[in-house]
């Protein structure tokens, strides 16, 4: 059985090549889901930025540097009432 051949034109790229790519891929996926451009852009640039912060969490709530179990807290939260 033969192993598909290692494609090293991705690490070859320039990083204005890598922009383009990116950028056309980015345009071909919101067209095919007939968003604009610049919803899609933010989007993945919001997953990634979550990926990056997450990314060592082992799936429980409070095991992140960032949550409340961990010094983090919420703000306080105000009544309703007392307006």
């Amino acid at each position: 059985m033969r192993s598909a051949p290692h494609d090293h034109t991705a690490s070859a790229l320039t990083p204005q090549a890598r922009t383009r790519q990116l950028t056309d891929r980015l345009r071909n996926e919101a067209r095919r889901r007939g968003a604009p451009v610049d919803s899609l852009r933010k989007q993945f640039v919001f997953a990634l930025m979550f990926k990056r912060l997450f990314h060592h969490d082992d799936g429980e709530w409070g095991s992140s540097e960032l949550s409340v179990g961990h010094g983090v807290s919420p703000p306080p939260m105000r009544s309703m009432r007392s307006r």
